[in-house]
C-alpha cells in the first residue's frame, strides 16, 4: 500500500477521478489546508516555491507536483525537517565558537558529499555529543572535519 492510499483510506475517502487540470490536491479544501499548514509554519508563497524547487528539481509550482509529492510536501511543511530552531537559515548563523575557516570548510564537504543540511545536523550532533549545533566547539569543528575528510576519500 502506497503512503497515498494510506492517507486517502485513513480519511475513509476513495481517490476521486480527477481532470488532467487539476492539480495534485484533490479538492479545494486540501488547497486550503496545504495553505494553513505553511502559514502556521511561516512560510511565506516564495519559501514555499524555494522549497519544491529544492526537493524537486525541475518542478517550481504546486500544479507541477503529482498527488504523492504534493503529500510529502504537506507533511515536510507540517512536521518540518528538523527542530525550528535547526532550519537551514539558523544554521549559518549560529554554528558555535568554532573559527569561520572550519565552518565553511565543513559546509564545503557538506557539498562535496552531497549531505543534506538535517544530515550534516545529524552528524555534528552524533561526533560531538552536542544537541545542537550552537554549542559546536573548535575541537568538535576539528573532529566533523576530519570524520568529513576521511568519509570524502572513501
Amino acid at each position: 500500500m502506497t503512503n497515498e492510499e494510506r492517507v486517502l483510506n485513513s480519511h475513509g475517502r476513495s481517490q476521486p477521478n480527477l481532470p488532467e487540470t487539476a492539480g495534485p490536491w484533490a479538492h479545494a479544501r486540501e488547497l486550503r489546508r496545504f495553505w494553513a499548514i505553511a502559514r502556521k509554519a511561516g512560510v511565506s508563497k516564495d519559501g514555499v516555491h524555494a522549497i519544491i524547487e529544492g526537493h524537486y528539481p525541475g518542478k517550481g509550482r504546486l500544479h507541477d507536483l503529482t498527488r504523492v509529492e504534493f503529500i510529502k510536501l504537506m507533511d515536510l511543511l507540517f512536521h518540518g525537517p528538523a527542530k525550528a530552531s535547526d532550519t537551514v537559515p539558523d544554521l549559518d548563523i549560529r554554528h558555535g565558537a568554532c573559527g569561520d575557516g572550519q565552518w565553511r570548510k565543513i559546509r564545503w564537504l557538506q557539498r562535496e558529499l552531497r549531505w543534506s543540511d538535517t544530515h550534516l545536523i545529524n552528524y555534528i550532533k552524533r561526533e560531538c555529543g552536542i544537541h545542537h549545533v550552537q554549542f559546536l566547539t573548535v575541537w568538535g569543528a576539528r573532529a566533523v572535519i576530519t570524520g568529513m575528510e576521511k568519509i570524502h576519500e572513501k
